[in-house]
């Protein structure tokens, strides 16, 4: 976790995992139960933004672990035939 999680709110980390789950601040404002104004403004602070970037390398570096590791796994299953 970043050090700055403990300065956000539950709705902003709320808002945060919405951001990541869908493609839209308009959706993430409706799936974290906060106005799309508030995710705007929230964006343009520092420690939010800060999170959201962490949250999201950590994200990247998850499913490219998990691609890679699929890879492996289906091109072996091809290899064998």
């Amino acid at each position: 976790m970043h050090e700055n999680d403990s300065e956000l709110t539950p709705l902003q980390n709320k808002a945060i995992r919405a951001l990541l789950q869908v493609n839209t601040r308009a959706e993430a404002a409706k799936m974290a139960g906060c106005s799309e104004r508030s995710i705007y403004k929230w964006l343009a602070d520092p420690v939010f933004k800060s999170v959201l970037l962490e949250r999201e390398n950590i994200l990247r570096r998850d499913v490219g672990r998990r691609l890679a590791k699929d890879t492996n796994h289906v091109l072996n299953l091809l290899s064998d035939f």
